[in-house]
C-alpha cells in the first residue's frame, strides 16, 4: 500500500500538521519507533516488516525508509528533507512522506516528542 492512500489529504504547506487529536506537529518533532515495535528488512522480499506484539506489517519502500529514520534524535523535518533529496524530489512525496507519519503515530507505530 502507498503511504498516501493510508488516510486523507489533510496536510497543509504551512510546517504545521494536523494530528489525531487536535495536537500539532511541526519539523522540529522527534520521531521515535514505539516501544515494542522493530522494523526489519526481510532479504528475501527486498521489503520492510514492522514487528509488533500483536503482528507484523509489511512496508513498501517509502513507509520502510521513513521509520527507518524515526530513531529518537532526527526531526521530521530533516526525515523529509533527507528522502526527497535522495529519493523523492517533488512536492507530492512530501505530503505522501507528512501522511504517512500523521498515520504511522495514529496507528501507535511511532510518537513524537
Amino acid at each position: 500500500m502507498h503511504p498516501s492512500s493510508i488516510i486523507p489529504k489533510t496536510v497543509g504547506e504551512t510546517g504545521l500538521h494536523s494530528v489525531k487529536g487536535g495536537r500539532r506537529m511541526n519539523d522540529r518533532n522527534v520521531a521515535h519507533l514505539a516501544p515494542g515495535h522493530r522494523l526489519h528488512w526481510e532479504e528475501v522480499e527486498h521489503t520492510y516488516v514492522l514487528l509488533y506484539p500483536e503482528g507484523m506489517v509489511i512496508l513498501d519502500l517509502l513507509a520502510g525508509e521513513v521509520l527507518r529514520r524515526c530513531d529518537g534524535n532526527t526531526p521530521v523535518g530533516e526525515i523529509i528533507q533527507a528522502l526527497l533529496h535522495a529519493h523523492y524530489p517533488d512536492l507530492a512525496s512530501r505530503t505522501s512522506i507528512l501522511e504517512f507519519i500523521q498515520a504511522a503515530q495514529a496507528k501507535g507505530w511511532i510518537y513524537l516528542t
